[in-house]
């Protein structure tokens, strides 16, 4: 008997609401694996390690918080590029949404006090984990700043090295940056 040949067609599987009702489909199943004779089974030339497939690469995104001095209206999923010692690094990223106004937290880290009211001045940018981790040989710098980076070294930064544009042409004000 070949292991590929085996068979569970003796095992009567029940329906969704009896397994819910009772554990005699289980007792079913065990009485017939006891039943395969392990003697009369080749094992021969079958592989036993474990089997994965990756069917899609699960994407992960890093944020990245930049606070404006004034207001500013944009669109989502504008471009906005962020430079490094004027230009020398580049980093592309999506603006997606802005922050909150009065976003307060208590001392173990949960949100007290939302308030949904966008703050037009804190812009939430988004950047693909793996533009920092994996394709980063143009930022050699900047790809160590993101804590959830894998090339994250502590470190402090001067706000003045640093140049955000919206769309490469217009640059705009801030008094900081969160990576």
């Amino acid at each position: 008997m070949e292991f590929s040949s085996l068979s569970l067609d003796s095992v009567s599987f029940p329906d969704r609401k009896s397994i819910r009702k009772s554990d005699v489909h289980l007792d079913n199943i065990v009485e017939n694996v006891k039943k395969i004779d392990l003697e009369k089974v080749n094992f021969e030339g079958e592989d036993f390690q474990p089997q994965s497939r990756i069917i899609q690469k699960q994407k992960v995104y890093f944020w990245i918080r930049v606070y404006l001095k004034e207001e500013l209206d944009i669109k989502t999923e504008t471009k906005v590029i962020i430079k490094y010692l004027d230009g020398k690094e580049q980093l592309e990223t999506q603006f997606m949404y802005f922050g909150k106004k009065g976003l307060e937290r208590n001392n173990e880290g949960q949100i007290i006090n939302f308030n949904p009211e966008d703050d037009k001045r804190i812009l939430c940018l988004l950047i693909d984990s793996d533009r920092i981790d994996f394709n980063n040989e143009e930022i050699p710098y900047m790809k160590t700043l993101s804590p959830l980076s894998k090339h994250y070294k502590p470190q402090y930064f001067r706000k003045f090295d640093f140049s955000v544009f919206i769309e490469e042409d217009q640059e705009i004000d801030f008094y900081d940056l969160e990576f």
